[in-house]
């Protein structure tokens, strides 16, 4: 089996899990997808009819490993023991701003901090669910730096896909 039919399918469940846990707390997101980017684009995290934001998953890369998570340093007979997949998964959300238009207050600024945080919890409980079974390594969650009204964080992590094919 070709590591992509690996990590697509564990990909497509994180994705789903997040999704869901993000529904199901105080404040969904209105999009809630994959991303070839890393961190995602905050492009439309304002422009939300319900929900106040975007949520996606992503790979930064993938790397044969021998040892997980080490990545390999040396040739070794193929099919490589492991593929170590570097996800991601991250949240953008729209500040809450006053209606009139002037600086957000320390209130708000504390609520959108404190939305950052619960989300990056959520992040975290979603890999422990649904990596319980695998072999994987949590990395660090990082708060983005704001791109205009949106700001986000991101939770990377490693997970090790044992079966990585054959050699032709």
């Amino acid at each position: 089996m070709a590591v992509e039919n690996v990590i697509l399918p564990l990909a497509a469940q994180l994705l789903s899990e997040l999704c869901a846990c993000l529904a199901a707390h105080e404040v969904p997101v209105c999009h809630c997808c994959f991303t070839l980017k890393i961190p995602a684009t905050a492009d439309h995290c304002c422009k939300c009819p319900s929900g106040i934001g975007h949520a996606w998953l992503g790979m930064a890369t993938a790397y044969p490993s021998g040892r997980f998570p080490v990545p390999l340093q040396t040739a070794v007979e193929c099919p490589e023991p492991y593929t170590v997949a570097v996800m991601t998964m991250g949240v953008w959300r729209c500040q809450t701003i006053p209606s009139d238009g002037s600086p957000p207050t320390c209130d708000e600024k504390t609520a959108n901090f404190a939305r950052a945080l619960g989300d990056g919890a959520i992040m975290r409980s979603v890999a422990r669910k649904v990596l319980a079974e695998r072999t994987w390594t949590p990395g660090n969650w990082e708060m983005l730096e704001p791109e205009g009204m949106c700001y986000g964080g991101m939770f990377t992590f490693s997970v090790a896909t044992e079966d990585c094919g054959e050699c032709d």
